[in-house]
This record gives C-alpha cells, structure tokens and sequence, in this order.
C-alpha cells in the first residue's frame, strides 16, 4: 500500500506523512537546542552583571556572552522559517491563525529587539533594557516551547 502523500500546487512538493512528522521533529529539535542556548546566554548575562556590580568584569563570560548573542539572534529568523515551512508543507498553508506561529512571530521581534538593544548599550539604562528585553525573550521562548509540544501531540 502506497503512503498518503502530501501535494502542494503553488510549490509542486510531493512529500510522505512520514517525512512531514520527521521535519516537524527536527523543528523541535532545533528549538530545543536553541532555548538551552538562550537560558545559557541568560545565565551568562547575569554572572556579567553581578560581575559588573562587584567590580570585577568577568571578561571570559564577556567574551562569550557577545559571541553567542549574534548567532542566536541569526538562528531565531531560521528557525521560525523552518517552522513556517513545515507548516506549509502540512497544511497546504502556513497556520497564520495558531497561537504557536503568533508567539513565534512575538519571539522573533524580541529576539530582534534584544540584539538591537545591545548594539545600543551606553551606560546602565541601556543595560537594563537589554537584560529586561532579554528576560521576556526568554519567558515568550518557554510559552514558544509549550505551544510547539502541545502542537506535536
């Protein structure tokens, strides 16, 4: 017996259930990585500050913490059009109306917003709105991962 395939006219991609279930797992997969990531880059940011307030700047988590931010910043925007992919590739359409392809559109914008907040930062003000944007970047990325779990089941 033949698998039901999946057809899309406006992109001729004839594609298994079996390999659409797989893409969506890489997609989780891929966030999985990525959240891990931020709570590390947060945690980096917060030996930073206290650093900072004792002192004594951590240079190495410094380092770390500018060089990762970059990366994540590039890999949010390929993760939501990875997920919108796979969206479309499911449905035919991407889910415009779901509450995990809203909250991911509300996460890119953060994500966008925190890094340009750090390419900003003069003095403590800057600072602290990069810390807090950070922070509900972060919390938006927890709902982000729970909405996508409850989506897989």
């Amino acid at each position: 017996m033949r698998p039901a395939m999946y057809y899309n006219a406006c992109m001729s991609i004839e594609l298994s259930k079996e390999t659409i279930a797989n893409l969506r797992l890489a997609h989780g997969a891929l966030n999985l990585v990525l959240f891990v990531l931020f709570v590390y880059q947060a945690r980096l940011g917060l030996r930073i500050r206290r650093s900072r307030l004792a002192k004594a700047m951590d240079a190495k988590a410094n380092r770390r913490h500018r060089t990762l931010g970059p990366v994540l910043a590039a890999l949010i925007p390929f993760s939501f059009a990875a997920g919108a992919t796979v969206a479309w590739l499911r449905a035919g359409h991407p889910a415009y109306a779901s509450p995990h392809f809203i909250n991911g559109l509300l996460l890119l914008a953060l994500a966008a917003s925190t890094f340009a907040a750090s390419k900003k930062i003069k003095g403590e003000n800057g600072r602290t709105l990069h810390r807090r944007l950070g922070f509900i970047t972060l919390a938006v990325f927890i709902l982000q991962c729970l909405l996508g779990v409850g989506n897989l089941l």
